[in-house]
């Protein structure tokens, strides 16, 4: 069962009570202490623990068009990068 831990940008400005943050907090703490469980299980089994993948900030929109590029091995020239 996957459940998503919302952001706290997600969560409105007059619900971010004293409460409500440290119960996120310890929710992402939670959620990591479980993904280095399920980790060390994996290990012991003899399997590889699931890769970390760093995300990428929504702030840059280029970095993400760029990434497909990269991916599919097409490299852009900086004219038609400039244009998306």
């Amino acid at each position: 069962m996957v459940i998503k831990i919302p952001k706290i940008e997600d969560i409105p400005v007059e619900e971010q009570t004293p409460l409500v943050l440290m119960l996120l907090e310890y929710l992402n703490l939670l959620a990591e202490e479980n993904q280095a469980l399920r980790d060390e299980i994996a290990r012991l089994k003899g399997q590889k623990p699931k890769p970390k993948i760093k995300s990428l900030p929504a702030s840059n929109p280029d970095a993400k068009t760029n990434l497909k590029h990269k991916a599919s091995g097409l490299a852009l020239p900086s004219v038609i990068k400039q244009k998306i």
